[in-house]
């Protein structure tokens, strides 16, 4: 049987909630980084992304905000010319 006396937590950090517009480090699962030379500018990574954390950037391709990010990897998924990757994968 466990004593609660002698169970020690901290409440404060338990409930900790991040800053505003910040993800919980928890649902940061992976980051996608989109190869330009294989993107051919279909933009279904933009239409899927449930963060609305792809937008059209330089020259016309798309381009991942990181801060909206989660990683989800749904833009890796849907698109097509597998021009996105996992970073370090």
């Amino acid at each position: 049987m466990i004593d609660e006396k002698s169970v020690k937590y901290d409440a404060a950090k338990a409930l900790q909630q991040p800053a505003p517009g910040e993800k919980p480090p928890a649902m940061r699962k992976a980051r996608p980084v989109i190869d330009l030379k294989k993107c051919d500018r279909t933009y279904r990574c933009v239409v899927y992304c449930p963060e609305n954390a792809i937008k059209s950037g330089k020259e016309g391709f798309p381009s991942v905000d990181y801060e909206k990010c989660d990683g989800c990897l749904i833009c890796l998924r849907e698109c097509p010319t597998t021009a996105i990757a996992e970073e370090g994968g």
